[in-house]
């Protein structure tokens, strides 16, 4: 009887085309994290233009909120914030009162 081929991927290979070639990804990953450094070196930060939208949509600090809160161990985190968030306009000024409401029960 013949024994079953070895799978490819269990050969020995040393000195095969897999082993010649093995610079070619990592010499592709190099000049791919070069292009995307020198991209994310052309962005412009409109910091105006972030504040504008975070003054107008307090709702986006709510998931940093629900964030502090699970890393301090508060139980029930999210639902504490869905009482106060969900359905309502959330501003500045209730975003503060949640806050102080927290410092009351801690």
């Amino acid at each position: 009887s013949e024994k079953p081929p070895i799978p490819r991927l269990q050969r020995d290979l040393t000195d095969s085309t897999v082993t010649r070639n093995i610079g070619i990804p990592f010499g592709h990953t190099i000049v791919s994290f070069d292009a995307l450094l020198k991209g994310l070196n052309k962005l412009k930060i409109d910091e105006k233009s972030i504040r504008a939208d975070v003054d107008s949509h307090w709702e986006v600090t709510a998931e940093a909120i629900q964030t502090i809160l699970r890393r301090e161990a508060v139980d029930g985190a999210y639902e504490l914030l869905k009482e106060e968030t969900r359905g309502e306009v959330v501003t500045e000024q209730s975003i503060a009162n949640f806050i102080n409401k927290l410092e009351g029960h801690a």
